[in-house]
């Protein structure tokens, strides 16, 4: 029992210290949760991988939507050559409360490659169902999902013809010569 007024404010004191420390620590889990998002995003992509992801940014919030984390954009070291990779596939990409791409039938796949020159750049663009990246023997290698040309066929034409099209899954190689990803020959192809 508290038997006298000071040990009362005593206690009045000790409690309004842990409400002003909690506050304190609620405020910086707030920032925090703010901050982190946004930081790693500058931190973990290059400014010419952020460029893009800023465009889709900002369709997604002209679809009255929310850009969600960057979770559609993979970071990977490929290949033989060991090329470092950041691909980008909006069919992951995540606008809250918005719709980007309704009845689409594919979604757009981009991938920048750190060049020997350290220097950054778009080498690889296709429309597409998805992407993997997928160990490969010692090297992981970046699979295209998709139908038409990707997979050796004429490119579907009529409704009917889009409902019944055959997709296959590719891989792709670097051409160190032309600083660009290219599909690996049609035999390396997995039809579905």
């Amino acid at each position: 029992m508290i038997s006298s007024n000071s040990e009362r404010e005593n206690i009045a004191r000790i409690i309004a210290g842990w409400e002003v420390m909690f506050r304190g620590l609620c405020f910086l889990v707030a920032v925090t949760l703010w901050i982190v998002p946004h930081v790693g995003r500058a931190q973990t992509l290059p400014s010419e991988v952020l460029d893009e992801v800023g465009e889709l940014d900002g369709v997604c919030s002209d679809h009255g939507g929310k850009p969600g984390q960057p979770s559609w954009v993979e970071h990977a070291v490929i290949g033989p050559d060991q090329l470092e990779v950041w691909v980008l596939d909006e069919g992951r990409y995540n606008c809250e409360g918005g719709v980007l791409w309704p009845g689409h039938g594919g979604y757009g796949i981009s991938i920048y490659g750190r060049l020997t020159s350290g220097k950054i750049k778009k080498v690889f663009a296709v429309s597409a169902l998805e992407m993997s990246i997928q160990s490969a023997g010692s090297a992981p290698r970046i699979w295209i999902h998709g139908w038409g040309e990707t997979c050796g066929l004429p490119e579907p034409e009529t409704d009917e013809e889009w409902a019944t099209r055959k997709t296959c899954q590719r891989p792709l190689n670097w051409d160190g010569k032309s600083q660009k990803m290219v599909f690996a020959p049609m035999s390396e192809a997995q039809l579905k």
